[in-house]
């Protein structure tokens, strides 16, 4: 699911509108998936996480502005559990972005910033941020 995730801030930092949404499905699945064993709270947080890359797959054919925001929702949820799930935050590194429309955090794992919500027209937009 976070490879899932990745794929799709990736393609969105780099103006890939089209591959972030098909990304989409795929963290949708793999949330799906993985609620399976997972104890009560982190299932329903892995829930939201599909129902939110659900709800960004919608936004196909909006304006890519609304495809972020939508984005943004997938990273609140993937925020949440990387923050519940410490194991998971290994490797892992959060930004914020003050401009960004919605949600303004996202995770990654390069140190290098590349910003998802503005894309290659401020690709460097934003600050680190600790768990």
């Amino acid at each position: 699911m976070l490879a899932a995730y990745e794929s799709a801030r990736v393609a969105f930092a780099d103006d890939a509108i089209a591959k972030g949404l098909e990304d989409a499905a795929a963290i949708e699945t793999a949330a799906t998936a993985a609620t399976g064993g997972a104890s009560a709270p982190i299932a329903a947080m892995l829930r939201d996480i599909a129902s939110a890359a659900d709800a960004l797959r919608a936004t196909a054919g909006s304006d890519a502005d609304a495809v972020r925001k939508a984005f943004g929702e997938v990273s609140r949820s993937i925020v949440g559990l990387v923050s519940a799930v410490p194991s998971l935050q290994g490797g892992l590194h959060m930004f914020e972005c003050p401009m960004a429309q919605g949600y303004k955090r996202w995770v990654q794992p390069s140190t290098e910033m590349a910003n998802p919500y503005m894309g290659k027209a401020m690709l460097k937009c934003g600050a680190p941020r600790t768990w």
